[in-house]
């Protein structure tokens, strides 16, 4: 027998295991005879013939499982109210949710589909309120005619009660008492029980106490009840989640898991030996399985539990390395002498470990992708334990009949038991034992805990046993043939053509299915013990390295003065660096502007292999890049090793991009010359690499200038350029301050476009230094966020604490994304902000390198003064919820402690706050308009966030602001390449969205040379113009015109009398913009979300016309930003006047009674242009005006201009056009919010069975 600690080393390295290796091995373990096998299937048809046979013991749960399965709408609508409603606290917004959810599913169709009256009589359509009225035989027989009727007159108020009652009616059947009290008056006294005091784990220390408490409680009840004189086998015990003694139960924080939770659960386990009761450690997520079992062990070695057979562990077959936990559970009992309690499960967070893995780009997952290679590896589990009777006493905890069956073969009359939960199985049980086991053991699995906190408990049950592939979803239903729920697993694997499930991709492989057909990044997992330890090597060796950077032009480095860098952290030195010099200025404009046109031409298969390389070397780099981060820009762990996954998908989302491009033939005659990439210091990884991926992958020159707080990780990611491949003409390095940027764009550089990410004022300035070159400048820009999340009271709060602390506080609040102000519905404000407050508190603070940091320092003195200063403000204005106290960081100039403010009204912010600050609003319900306006007010549209379990309320958000980036039921942050393509609008940025499918064209946009002036336009700025109150009374109209015009997709615009003006030419444009703009497009996504990414008007569009434009060109024009959802200021001189008054009396065209063209003339373009709604100018650039108007946008600085170039007769619509008309939103949803990825639970587990 191998010693544990060798086991244990085994265990960490299996946890990826191949699935085709575990199977293998699986498949090739006899220890059943063929004789064996036959009398278990034996067993199993006859134990569900009978059940089926006796339908006396079928209750309400079994009949509603087969009718309401996870594969209809009803039944997921049905868990959805389950999964919410009872901690709804207000009457109109629990109506609002029983409305949308009945609504959604069509229940007449299972009216008489079930044999159970309760079932048919309420049909699950009124929600179980069959039990309000009597009903006769007429109405259980056919409901159509009063379904109607009946709620009609029931009201809300009756429907309400009724379906609360129903919901209640349905939970009791999982949980066996509110108290544990109720609990063991309820239990019966044939059977044993587990209990289990439910809950969805700690977030705070108040919590983990309370939890703690409750179970010393039920431990000394339940320990009223035991015999002292019969073994620990015979007495009723607990489960206990560790999840729940601390609200950090995570590797990473294992010192302070030992110290608090370990000390709980031991007190806990030392009362249970005291009354003779078992206790078993409940099983949780994969991630927290090492950590479960070093507190096993300890618990199994401590002395003063010497003597108690009652410590228990749960074990979850469907995990890969199950087999070899057992080996391990069995040796460390013979060392230590002990016999342990052995709970065998399939497990009960499969979909989540799925999705974990998928999200972090894992390089495998944890937990079988077949239900049939779980059943598997419960059998051989079945089998290891039938060999270790002397160490380990097995209870298998199953409602499967044939896997009932093979552990009667396996054991005899052997000492085990079986497990059932509460609610379940009961015919099943009791049929085993009255024909195979008169003397079975079955202990039943209780739950425990009000309401609340059964929710999630409740509909965990429901995933499971309503999936099509669950046996308990078939087990009763006699049109499922028996012999099909009696199959051997290991003949079934046997069939397949290969052992993993083909619809559930390698997480690195989620995204080859997608249109760009790439690669998902790898990742590394920070709560696994052998990657946290390659981190942590990796990191002691760089330690002492000393860095250095410098310029690059043309793959020659310019050396210049030194300046010392030092650490955020900890303020000492880890390099230097060197800015570039007004010499080298000149140098990199000389050779940029004498090489682009060669270097742009240069074969494109290479630029995109080399950026495929990059992506590769940034992988293999990444603990190399991690440290960096954390050194010189104070990223924690997660966050660096976050950042360089996103760097990795950039280079090849826009490789792959540009392959796509490259079919449709634009990328060298498009490419537009010399870029200048600004990045950002709070990603100067990922930003640096995706504006620099991009402008190469179109044939660009590039000149990267990243910030003056980050040249370190600037110039290994350039050195890694050249490694991948690219031509170090390709790309230059120029390290300075913003006023060497400044004076490079101001030289004589032939710029052709600058992407710039960073804050408003400097994208202003940019503005205005654009002006000085001759010809116009492609300028891409993503800035700020005032972003907010709205929270109603059917989310759940858990979820909601979690999401919020991820939002507001990850990276020190330091990202473009982060939470900045948070609406509370009132009803649930109080719960939601105690629990926020005791959350924050443990936090943790302190050195990024540390993998235990939550929050590092912000990225300089500079930095951490503004953010102080609006603590400052705050205190004085607003209300102290909570501030994170740590001593230890006070005296360090860089660190800033988190804070949550309540205030009134979000106008008490005057600008984005770029630190670890919260801002809380509480709003009611009835206000709801109110919060959209507030948050439309801001005038900063990047993200925002909603928590509901009303769909309606989540798509009322959306369509009534105007935001980039929109997250339902998760958090606001780390938006994924390609998945939540990221970017905003007006004071958030220009678009296209970076990691999106239209990003690349900003970088490859034909330039205009033809720059002679066709008007002079100079007198009429001099003419009378509009005052301010008349300009924003046209303006004010023509915004409540778009509220509905703009909410109608292209189709539905040309339903309205917009149809009768089409021109005749442009039916290829109409059909155009609709197949590419109509309808959201579905990305792709890892499993449990959805992701998609929708086309909305950029609102009004002045329209300035050229002298020349004749008639035809200007409806044209017009006509198809209608179609786009715009309206239109037309803007002309004199000469053109009457053919303007002719096109507007043709196009008076009325949205709810309003014009969405009108007509003045040139003299009040300088009023309209100052008005902060006015963003979007259609002129063609040769216009002399034009260097007028691009001027007073930049003096204006508010937003950034979008200009487009009106079409002319010759031209047809492209997507560089309709994008200059429409903005690109994504809506991401978490579709496990409500309880479950119900798609992942459906499918099939046949998908490549061999025909035979």
């Amino acid at each position: 027998m191998q010693d544990s600690q060798a086991l244990r080393k085994q265990i960490r390295n299996s946890v990826y295991l191949q699935e085709e290796k575990a199977v293998r091995e699986l498949a090739s373990e006899k220890y059943l005879s063929n004789i064996q096998k036959k009398s278990v299937e034996r067993t199993a048809l006859t134990l569900i013939e009978n059940c089926r046979k006796d339908k006396s013991r079928h209750n309400m749960l079994d009949a509603f499982l087969m009718e309401f399965g996870l594969s209809n709408q009803e039944g997921v609508a049905l868990m959805c109210i389950a999964e919410s409603l009872l901690r709804v606290p207000d009457n109109k917004t629990a109506d609002r949710l029983i409305a949308e959810k009945i609504k959604s599913g069509n229940w007449l169709n299972h009216v008489g589909g079930s044999k159970s009256i309760f079932v048919n009589a309420s049909t699950w359509g009124l929600m179980l309120t069959g039990y309000i009225v009597e009903l006769d035989n007429e109405i259980q027989s056919s409901t159509k005619s009063w379904l109607k009727q009946f709620s009609a007159k029931l009201g809300e108020p009756i429907i309400r009660k009724a379906i609360f009652k129903a919901m209640k009616i349905m939970a009791n059947q999982y949980v066996l008492g509110q108290t544990i009290d109720d609990a063991i008056s309820a239990k019966t006294k044939k059977s044993l029980f587990s209990f289990d005091m439910l809950g969805e784990g700690s977030r705070t220390e108040n919590d983990s106490i309370n939890y703690f408490e409750a179970y010393s409680d039920a431990i000394k009840r339940i320990g009223r009840f035991s015999a002292p004189g019969k073994s620990v086998e015979e007495n009723d015990g607990i489960s206990v989640k560790l999840s729940a003694l601390h609200n950090r139960y995570e590797f990473r924080h294992e010192s302070t898991v030992m110290k608090k939770l370990y000390q709980r659960i031991k007190k806990l386990c030392l009362e249970a030996k005291t009354f003779n009761i078992s206790l078993s450690l409940d099983a949780e997520e994969s991630a927290r399985l090492d950590l479960a079992m070093q507190i096993f062990e300890n618990l199994s070695r401590e002395p003063e539990l010497n003597g108690w057979d009652g410590l228990g562990f749960v074990l979850q077959s469907y995990l890969k390395r199950a087999p070899l936990v057992l080996k391990w559970l069995d040796a460390l009992a013979s060392e230590t002498n002990q016999k342990f309690m052995i709970r065998l499960v399939k497990g009960a967070y499969w979909d989540t470990e799925i999705k974990r893995a998928q999200e972090k780009g894992l390089k495998e997952y944890p937990v079988y992708t077949r239900k049939v290679n779980t059943d598997a590896c419960y059998h051989y589990c079945t089998h290891l334990l039938s060999l270790n009777q002397g160490t380990l006493y097995p209870q298998f905890a199953t409602h499967n009949a044939y896997t009932m069956a093979l552990i009667a073969e396996i054991f005899k009359n052997q000492n085990f038991e079986f497990q059932r939960l509460h609610g379940m199985g009961v015919a099943l049980f009791d049929e085993m034992q009255r024909v195979y086991l008169p003397s079975l053991k079955a202990r039943v699995y209780a739950p425990v805990g009000d309401h609340n906190d059964l929710l999630p408990y409740l509909v965990r049950r429901l995933l499971e046993n309503g999936a099509n592939s669950s046996f308990v979803n078939r087990f009763l239903d006699d049109k499922e043939p028996a012999t099909k729920l009696v199959e051997d697993p290991i003949k079934k694997i046997s069939e397949l053509k290969e052992y993993r499930n083909s619809e559930i991709k390698l997480p690195h492989e989620i995204f080859l299915n997608s249109e760009t057909k790439r690669l998902n990044s790898c990742g590394l997992d920070t709560q696994n013990f052998n990657d946290f330890h390659s981190i942590k090597l990796i990191h002691k060796q760089m330690k002492n390295k000393f860095f250095d950077a410098n310029s690059i032009i043309n793959g020659e480095i310019c050396y210049n003065p030194r300046i010392t860098q030092k650490s955020s952290f900890d303020n000492r030195e880890i390099g230097s660096w060197s800015s570039a010099s007004t010499k080298d200025i000149r140098s990199i404009a000389k050779f940029c502007n004498s090489s682009s046109q060669e270097i742009s031409k240069k074969s494109k298969l290479q630029r995109i292999q080399s950026l495929k390389k990059m992506a590769d070397l940034l992988e293999t780099k990444a603990l190399e890049l991690s440290y960096i981060l954390g050194v010189e820009a104070g990223r924690t762990i997660d966050d660096a090793l976050d950042e360089v996954r996103e760097a990795s998908d950039f280079c090849r989302y826009y490789a792959r991009q540009a392959e796509i491009h490259s079919r449709e033939q634009f990328i060298e005659k498009e490419a537009i010359g010399i870029f200048l990439c600004i990045s950002p210091w709070n990603f100067p990884l990922a930003i640096f690499t995706g504006q620099i991926a991009a402008a190469l992958a179109m044939g660009n020159i590039v000149i990267a200038k990243p910030a003056e707080q980050t040249p370190q990780i600037a110039f290994r990611t350039v050195e890694l350029f050249y490694a991948s491949g690219i031509p170090k003409s390709a790309l230059n390095l120029l390290l300075g301050d913003g006023v060497m940027a400044s004076k490079l764009i101001g030289s004589n550089l032939n710029l052709s476009g600058i992407a710039f990410t960073g804050s408003n004022d400097t994208a202003y300035e940019i503005q205005l230094n654009m002006l000085k070159k001759k010809d116009s400048i492609a300028f891409i820009a993503e800035t700020g966020g005032q972003n907010c999340m709205i929270v109603d009271s059917t989310a759940l709060p858990e979820q909601v604490i979690d999401d919020v602390l991820a939002s507001a506080f990850s990276s020190a609040g330091q990202r473009c994304s982060s939470l900045r102000v948070l609406y509370l519905q009132e009803e649930v404000a109080e719960k939601v902000i105690d629990m926020l407050t005791g959350a924050l508190e443990s936090l943790e603070i302190g050195d990024p390198l540390d993998i235990k940091t939550d929050i590092g320092p912000l990225i300089d003195d500079h930095a951490a003064k503004k953010v102080r200063s609006h603590i400052q403000k705050m205190t004085r204005s607003a209300k102290l919820i909570s501030k994170k106290e740590n001593r230890g960081i006070i005296n360090k100039a860089s660190f800033v402690q988190p804070h949550i403010f309540e205030l009134k009204h979000i106008s008490q912010l005057s600008k984005e706050i770029f630190g670890p600050v919260l801002h809380v609003i509480r709003y009611k319900q009835e206000n709801i308009e109110d919060v959209i306006n507030q948050i439309n007010s801001t005038g900063y549209f990047l993200t925002l966030g909603v928590h509901s379990r009303i769909k309606a309320f989540g798509d009322y958000i959306f369509n009534n602001t105007h935001h980039g980036n929109y997250y339902i039921n998760r958090d606001m942050i780390g938006a994924t390449v390609g998945v939540n393509p990221f970017g905003g609008s007006l004071l958030s940025g220009t678009g296209p969205k970076a990691g999106g499918p239209n990003y690349l064209r900003a970088f490859s946009k034909k330039r205009l040379l033809n720059k002679h002036s066709l008007i002079q336009e100079d007198s009429y700025l001099n003419k009378p113009m509009l005052d301010e109150q008349e300009s924003d009374n046209i303006i004010d109209g023509l915004l409540e015109t778009l509220d509905y015009w703009s909410k109608l997709s292209p189709s539905q615009r040309l339903e309205t009398p917009l149809s009768m003006r089409m021109p005749k030419s442009q039916k290829n444009n109409i059909e155009y913009i609709k197949s590419n703009i109509d309808l959201p497009i579905k990305l792709s996504s890892p499993t449990g979300e959805s992701n998609h990414l929708f086309y909305a008007s950029r609102g009004i569009i002045l329209f300035l016309l050229s002298p020349d434009m004749n008639e035809s060109d200007v409806v044209k024009n017009i006509f198809l930003s209608l179609v786009c959802g715009c309206a239109i200021i037309l803007i002309s001189d004199k000469n053109l006047s009457d053919m303007c008054s002719k096109i507007i009396k043709d196009f008076d065209v009325f949205a709810k009674g309003q014009k969405l063209v009108i007509y003045l003339d040139y003299s009040q373009v300088k009023s309209l242009i100052q008005n902060k709604n006015i963003l979007n100018i259609m002129m063609d650039d040769r216009l002399k005006i034009s260097s007028y108007i691009r001027e007073e946008f930049a003096r204006r600085k508010y937003g950034i201009l979008n200009v487009i170039n009106p079409l002319d007769s010759s031209q047809e619509v492209t997507t560089d056009w309709l994008l200059g008309l429409v903005l690109e939103r994504t809506k991401t949803e978490n579709l496990v919010a409500s309880g479950g990825n119900t798609q992942l639970f459906n499918l099939s587990d046949d998908s490549n069975v061999i025909a035979v």
